[in-house]
């Protein structure tokens, strides 16, 4: 690694993507959906190497917003979200090829519907963590991505949240919990193993508490890197 590179005691520097190739899993990345008037069906792609616009890639199985996403080196998983006012909280997955273009196909359904969720995975198994139902949903789901089929129960979070952010490394998912019951914002880092089945464990206290998970983990990334590998 470069002397740029970001450590424990260290969060300062720039990360190189080339450097990066242990966790690096490809050259794409894609929104899916989004909050317009009405949500959206769009899937865009970039090629994370280069710069330009976004460019299309197809469409969602049904328009929504507030979905979660995760992933192998070869698939997209996209659980879950909201197609508000039609049905509101929905509990579909559904999956994409990062190496074609195309619409969204059925993967299954989550154990229970729910938006604002926080999803993480290995290349192996994806993880949907929390969400809005209607109230707040302590639920952890899996699923094996590389196969098709309904999502199976993990366990629990340490409580009821929403507004989740989550990042992982080959074998640990990390959360921020986000928003929780009643109504506040929490400043824990939860983890778990994801070979395993069972219930998040306290990693650490964020510096503050924040609904904007991208701000947490940014400015944590170095030091998670350091731990979750």
């Amino acid at each position: 690694m470069s002397d740029s590179y970001p450590n424990r005691t260290n969060a300062r520097g720039i990360w190189n993507i080339s450097e990066l190739n242990d966790v690096f899993f490809g050259t794409r990345g894609m929104w899916y959906g989004g909050g317009t008037s009405p949500e959206s069906n769009v899937i865009d792609y970039i090629n994370i190497l280069s710069t330009g616009n976004a460019t299309d890639f197809g469409d969602l199985t049904t328009l929504k917003y507030q979905c979660c996403a995760s992933g192998s080196k070869t698939r997209a998983i996209i659980s879950g979200g909201g197609d508000d006012p039609a049905t509101g909280d929905l509990d579909v997955i559904e999956y994409v090829t990062f190496l074609t273009t195309g619409n969204g196909a059925d993967f299954g359904d989550l154990t229970d519907a729910r938006r604002r969720s926080g999803a993480f995975s290995s290349n192996t198994r994806g993880i949907v963590s929390g969400g809005a139902t209607d109230g707040y949903s302590d639920i952890l789901d899996y699923i094996t991505i590389a196969s098709l089929g309904n999502a199976i129960d993990f366990g629990n979070n340490l409580s009821g949240a929403r507004y989740l952010g989550a990042c992982s490394s080959p074998t640990r998912g990390v959360t921020h919990e986000g928003w929780y019951s009643p109504g506040a914002s929490q400043n824990v880092l939860s983890f778990v193993e994801i070979a395993s089945t069972g219930m998040l464990q306290t990693l650490e206290i964020c510096l503050q508490r924040v609904i904007n998970q991208d701000v947490v983990l940014q400015t944590h990334v170095g030091y998670l890197q350091e731990v979750i590998h």
